[in-house]
């Protein structure tokens, strides 16, 4: 995905910086084929562990949502993001 109006990449609007690890949770079919540039050494993975940076979780309804940040919550270290 290109920047778009405002000029900022989309990872940079979403806080991943260069050499994290980033987990995507229920992210839509093709996400990682779209064409979004990320900074070097990102590595997105799709389960929660002690090194993950961030969480960026697509939900569609408000339940899912929850449940998911349940989960998230519960296996993330302090510093991390959702």
């Amino acid at each position: 995905m290109t920047a778009g109006y405002s000029g900022t990449a989309l990872a940079k609007k979403l806080g991943i910086r260069e050499g994290r690890r980033v987990c995507v949770m229920n992210a839509p079919k093709g996400l990682r084929e779209a064409g979004c540039p990320l900074p070097e050494r990102v590595e997105l993975v799709s389960r929660i562990d002690a090194k993950i940076a961030m969480v960026h979780i697509f939900a569609t309804q408000r339940t899912r949502l929850g449940k998911a940040l349940q989960a998230a919550l519960g296996k993330l270290h302090p510093d991390a993001a959702i």
